[in-house]
């Protein structure tokens, strides 16, 4: 005797596209982020002095040291008008945003200069570089 496969009712299987697709996207959410490669502005600023960083990216927004080590913390967000003209500049369309770079000196001079997208779900939509804009001139 052959029985009849029960038929699910429209908002029983909206229920479930809804679960596998959150499901999905937790999961996809979850993986690693690769890394970026460092811009030509992030690596021309190696071995700057931190003179020369205060001088043509100004006053960080945060300062530590410690002995010979130093971390300057600059944070920049986009303007409101930038926020139209991102998508003419990328090929991801960017909320808002801002960006913190982090700059590692030691011994006085810059060993590493590091991006994170502000909130850090917008990686790719930084504009870090532009806090450094006058640094390499």
């Amino acid at each position: 005797m052959e029985q009849d496969s029960p038929t699910l009712s429209p908002s029983v299987r909206w229920w479930g596209t809804l679960v596998g697709a959150a499901s999905m996207l937790c999961m996809l959410g979850c993986q690693p982020v690769p890394k970026a490669e460092p811009s030509a502005t992030q690596t021309g600023l190696i071995g700057k002095t931190k003179q020369e960083i205060l001088t043509c990216a100004g006053a960080p927004t945060h300062e530590t040291t410690a002995g010979d080590a130093a971390t300057l913390i600059y944070y920049k967000r986009a303007s409101a008008l930038e926020h139209f003209f991102s998508a003419a500049r990328s090929s991801v369309a960017c909320p808002r945003r801002g960006c913190e770079a982090t700059v590692t000196l030691k011994d006085d001079r810059v060993t590493s200069v590091q991006y994170r997208a502000v909130p850090e779900a917008l990686n790719g939509c930084e504009a870090c570089d532009e806090i450094f804009a006058d640094c390499l001139r």
